[in-house]
């Protein structure tokens, strides 16, 4: 799969989002911060609504499935466990802003790359499993009035981003 991205340059959005190597740092300090994904508290209200003994630790589901050899056509049964469709996580990325003589211009542009980020991983899986149904995620984020909007629907003034 290649190697990390390191290139180090001050102008690289990767660089400046995810952080370098201390080594040879000329970009500062990461500015991605993402908090840990748990289940949303409405998530929690529907199950607890509409299965009355539903508990968190309902959320995974082993799932079944086969390999086939192909040369010796015998199956290998497998199993795994995967989150189902539908449940729903809230988590938290804060981006932090370094004053770097743009009057902000840098930053905003930094946080339109996470916005494109986040689309890009709607379009494909998280994990190893996306050809198998597995992994799909919808990102939705809360504006800054507390409403929740697709990604094709938030603007960075929707955020309150500089």
């Amino acid at each position: 799969f290649g190697e990390v991205h390191q290139c180090g340059e001050t102008n690289c959005p990767i660089c400046l989002l995810f952080g370098t190597t201390a080594e040879d740092s000329k970009v500062g300090p990461t500015r991605l911060i993402f908090r840990d994904a748990v289940l949303s508290e409405d998530y929690k209200n529907k199950m607890k609504q509409r299965i009355e003994t539903w508990s968190p630790e309902n959320v995974s589901e082993e799932k079944y499935e086969n390999t086939i050899n192909r040369i010796t056509a015998m199956a290998n049964p497998r199993n795994f466990e995967r989150v189902p469709s539908g449940v729903e996580f809230s988590f938290e990325i804060s981006c932090r802003v370094f004053e770097d003589g743009s009057n902000g211009i840098a930053n905003k542009d930094l946080f339109e790359h996470v916005i494109e980020g986040l689309k890009l991983i709607e379009e494909d899986a998280l994990g190893g499993a996306g050809s198998r149904g597995c992994g799909q995620v919808r990102f939705r984020i809360e504006n800054k009035e507390g409403e929740l909007k697709n990604l094709e629907e938030i603007s960075l003034e929707d955020l309150g981003v500089i």
